[in-house]
């Protein structure tokens, strides 16, 4: 996919590199790349790891809301699949553990 860069020679391909249009030189395209800086092109890639870590946060957070509903309910920790009670140990690590060691594999997907 091309985009226009807004000059009359480069355009991006499909990894958002600069290349020059059909017709036009490499020396062309060399004033767009000289303009382009580090941290416009380090502010994309801070975005995507943000995601990222913006995802894992709220996953956790469903995790710990999750958890907190069974208490209220008086069922926190016991095991999802079959209701045996979640090793002590377990919920240390993990307290918003849903499966007990024999169910793990549940849990990993």
């Amino acid at each position: 996919m091309e985009h226009d860069l807004g000059g009359p020679h480069v355009v991006t391909d499909a990894n958002g590199g600069a290349v020059p249009r059909h017709g036009a030189s490499v020396e062309d395209s060399a004033t767009f790349e000289d303009s382009a800086t580090v941290e416009d092109q380090g502010a994309t890639a801070e975005l995507d790891i943000d995601d990222a870590v913006l995802d894992a946060i709220e996953e956790q957070l469903a995790d710990v809301e999750r958890a907190l509903a069974l208490i209220d309910e008086g069922t926190y920790g016991q095991c999802e699949a079959c209701g045996r009670t979640i090793d002590d140990a377990v919920l240390a690590r993990t307290p918003a553990a849903r499966f007990c060691v024999d169910h793990l594999p549940l849990a990993l997907g």
